[in-house]
């Protein structure tokens, strides 16, 4: 039984091998298909499958050539932002003798650190230094204020 199972298959795989190399007509190609590329003519590869060039109307166009076919952009340079980078305050400085806490405003909170001061950095070593020069201990500026009605001059008398 197992024999004849065995020529039956090997029977129907060999007529089947037969019947699909004779029905199959070898593909016939045409010379004068057009390579469909969609890549204007005169546009000059600046990346692999990226190309610039320019229209009848003076615009420049960027083309990718991608698995689903050409896309196409008009190339417009990027607009120039300023980056300004914000000044944050310097922290708030304590001498504590040998040692020296920092309390410094975070988006997430106070920030407040100790170290010694043979441990500090040069920033540190700079705020450090610094301290006095702007504000006073409790972070007001040593800037005379005036009252209204008062000048300037009054005030800086009255300190």
């Amino acid at each position: 039984m197992k024999m004849m199972t065995l020529f039956m298959l090997v029977a129907a795989l060999s007529a089947a091998q037969d019947r699909s190399s004779s029905a199959a007509p070898a593909p016939v190609k045409t010379a004068a298909a057009p390579a469909a590329t969609g890549i204007p003519k005169g546009a000059v590869e600046i990346e692999p499958n990226l190309y610039r060039y320019t229209d009848a109307h003076g615009k420049v166009w960027l083309a990718r050539m991608t698995p689903f076919g050409v896309s196409t952009w008009e190339d417009k340079p990027a607009p120039v932002t300023p980056v300004v980078e914000a000044k944050e305050a310097p922290p708030k400085v304590t001498d504590l003798g040998d040692s020296v806490r920092f309390q410094k405003k975070s988006p997430f909170g106070e920030n407040t650190w100790v170290k010694k001061k043979s441990e500090l950095t040069d920033e540190e070593k700079d705020w450090l230094s610094h301290r006095g020069e702007n504000k006073d201990s409790d972070g007001s500026s040593k800037a005379a204020q005036t009252k209204p009605g008062q000048s300037a001059g009054e005030a800086a008398e009255k300190r």
